[in-house]
């Protein structure tokens, strides 16, 4: 992996670059310690100039989740319908915080953090991704690049066209 990276990130041939890493992390369980393979590749993967951005993904099962472990605790059907959605605001948090404090003392820590909900539907929205990506990209071209790839987004253009 570390070789990988390292020659994708330094190449010359700009088809063959790694602009920027997206580092997965589902938030299914949510009580999860750091695994062994993500703190050694933020303490040993030095990827350069190219950002990695820590995923947050399937944001949208902690509101269900915060529901069953609500009623585990004997909340009522109705309790926890009204609690879930503050809870499970609150499980992101508590995640988001412990991953950035382990992660945060790694040599390479990431760059940015990103929450990501139902990507696997229609309704799903890349815009935060896609701004954190943008924003991470150290070179005025690189970013002017991924906007314009992004046809079918145009708020995003818009945006950028008139920050520039």
């Amino acid at each position: 992996m570390k070789k990988f990276v390292l020659e994708r990130a330094t190449t010359t041939k700009l088809k063959d670059r790694i602009h920027a890493i997206w580092y997965c992390i589902s938030v299914t369980d949510h009580k999860r310690s750091i695994l062994a393979a993500e703190e050694r590749f933020f303490t040993e993967c030095d990827t350069k100039h190219v950002p990695v951005i820590l995923l947050f993904t399937k944001v949208d099962v902690l509101s269900d989740m915060a529901f069953n472990e609500l009623r585990n605790r004997d909340y009522s059907i109705k309790e926890a319908r009204k609690a879930k959605h503050a809870y499970g605001v609150q499980m992101m948090k508590d995640l988001e915080s412990h991953v950035h404090a382990a992660l945060g003392k790694c040599q390479f820590p990431p760059k940015h953090y990103v929450q990501l909900s139902n990507m696997n539907k229609k309704k799903g929205d890349s815009t935060a991704l896609l701004e954190c990506t943008r924003n991470a990209l150290d070179m005025e071209s690189l970013q002017l690049l991924l906007v314009s790839t992004q046809k079918n987004n145009m708020q995003l253009c818009g945006e950028w066209a008139v920050k520039g």
